[in-house]
């Protein structure tokens, strides 16, 4: 088959070495600018932050993520619709995005809009977020440390970048548009399904407790501690525990050694287990067979249940309204999210106890949802495999755009 691509040069840039011939390499500052307006007046009440993989997004639609809100948002920047925005610190990680909005951020983050009117932002938006393009900012990060490393304004406009003609700018933001709002809308269908299954637990716990006795969490549950003991050239498997009912995930495994000072016990398959301080943000979970084995630290309390009770059951009520409620009553304490559980007073607190057959019926629902979840994770990760390597290949050339994309 013959390529129907545009003939290659060399570009100079490390990370997009080909480019189309009618294609140039010019630096950041060629194309775009520091917008340089502050928030004085203020001009703006709106605040935005930006997101890592997420973007630009209103402060109050940010959740745990983002910078803190400063009391004088006069110091901010100005933000306009079509800015691209990047936090110097975090824009290695994917803490940038294009600006749907109007309003004012931290001076942490650079404010770029376009050089003139023959330059696209979306099609430099796209560009920004490939994988190639953020690792290429380590080139001119200061400080030791990735996660501290600061990105300076005077490198970071002179570096390279692929400078397509205006027409085929906006035919790429076109087709990048369109393509990536489809990932995006697959993958919300997806999600919509877990949405469904847990309203679908949520109402089943409330018909089948109504009128049925109570008991307990201590006449339920039995608290279970397997030590190990540590051998410092032994390979061990250490798990956490995810907030807002996302299960148990695996770290990379350590040798003893290098497990630091925590006292850590052995996992079992059907285990209850609990954060000891983020269990108001719902980090409860089952461990499954993939964790049957691993490790975890002293910090995350374990349960198995007596007979005549469904672990699965108590885990689907403690991810209910009421069990996040018990948890949420149960952890104290001020330090930002760090709110130590109480296992004394939870224990103490009562929970509807439905027939067996509910309880077993519940507890299949919450395996259901786990299933579907890591289907969805994997199925996620695969398409942001697909979305990176399209981009990439639109914004370098490296991919033919249809012609419905230039109109």
């Amino acid at each position: 088959m013959v390529s129907t691509l545009p003939a290659q040069k060399e570009s100079g840039i490390p990370w997009a070495p080909k480019l189309p011939t009618n294609w140039r390499s010019e630096p950041l500052r060629a194309v775009l600018q520091s917008r340089g307006e502050y928030n004085r007046g203020p001009k703006t009440q709106q605040i935005l932050s930006v997101l890592k993989d997420v973007g630009v997004v209103p402060y109050e639609e940010r959740g745990e993520g983002g910078n803190k809100k400063s009391l004088n948002i006069e110091q901010y920047k100005v933000i306009h619709p079509g800015d691209i925005v990047l936090n110097r610190m975090n824009a290695i990680f994917g803490s940038l995005g294009l600006s749907a909005h109007l309003g004012a951020s931290s001076i942490e983050y650079y404010v770029l809009k376009p050089k003139d009117s023959t330059v696209d932002t979306r099609y430099y938006a796209h560009l920004f977020s490939t994988r190639l393009f953020q690792q290429s900012l380590l080139g001119i990060g200061r400080g030791i440390l990735a996660h501290r490393m600061r990105i300076p304004f005077v490198e970071l406009k002179q570096l390279l970048l692929p400078v397509p003609p205006p027409d085929v700018q906006k035919a790429i933001a076109n087709f990048l548009d369109r393509k990536t709002a489809a990932i995006d809308a697959l993958i919300e269908r997806k999600e919509m399904l877990l949405d469904l299954l847990a309203e679908k637990r949520l109402a089943l716990i409330h018909d089948t407790s109504q009128g049925c006795d109570e008991a307990r969490l201590s006449e339920i549950l039995i608290q279970v501690k397997r030590p190990i003991r540590r051998e410092p050239d032994r390979v061990y498997l250490p798990a956490g525990i995810l907030a807002y009912g996302k299960g148990v995930f695996l770290k990379e495994p350590k040798e003893g050694k290098e497990l630091g000072d925590s006292d850590f016990f052995l996992i079992r398959e059907g285990d209850l287990i609990l954060s000891g301080i983020f269990a108001w943000e719902g980090a409860v979970a089952i461990a499954r067979a993939e964790a049957d084995g691993a490790i975890i630290s002293h910090r995350f309390p374990m349960f198995r249940s007596r007979p005549d009770y469904d672990i699965n059951y108590v885990l689907a009520y403690l991810q209910s309204h009421r069990g996040r409620f018990l948890l949420s009553e149960n952890s104290r304490g001020a330090a930002g999210r760090n709110r130590p559980l109480s296992l004394s007073t939870l224990l103490k607190e009562t929970i509807p106890i439905p027939s067996l057959e509910d309880q077993v019926q519940i507890g299949k629902l919450v395996k259901k949802e786990e299933a579907i979840r890591k289907s969805q994770m994997r199925f996620r990760e695969l398409l942001d495999e697909y979305r990176q390597s399209l981009i990439t290949a639109a914004v370098t050339g490296q991919l033919e755009i249809p012609a419905e994309d230039y109109e």
